[in-house]
């Protein structure tokens, strides 16, 4: 399998005042302090962002296999398998 330049979707972190999302009290959305997407749960984060150390980056949710919900959220275009117990 090919190995993806990562590099091509970068996204610049924004600047000025954050927003703030106000999530509910327990809620695992998060939204990335860099690019100010958010984002279902750590997993799509997780997949946005690429690199180690202080070489981190954001990449566009799209690249990083994402598609938007109607709530505006990022999530996986496929979930998970289920695992049968």
């Amino acid at each position: 399998m090919e190995k993806k330049d990562w590099k091509q979707y970068k996204v610049e972190p924004k600047k000025g005042v954050r927003p703030y999302p106000n999530f509910a009290v327990g809620s695992v959305r998060s939204m990335c302090v860099e690019c100010w997407e958010i984002f279902s749960s750590e997993i799509p984060f997780d997949m946005h962002r690429k690199g180690t150390g202080l070489d981190r980056f954001c990449v566009t949710p799209e690249a990083a296999g994402l598609v938007r919900r109607a709530n505006g959220d990022w999530v996986r275009k496929q979930a998970a398998p289920k695992i049968e117990r």
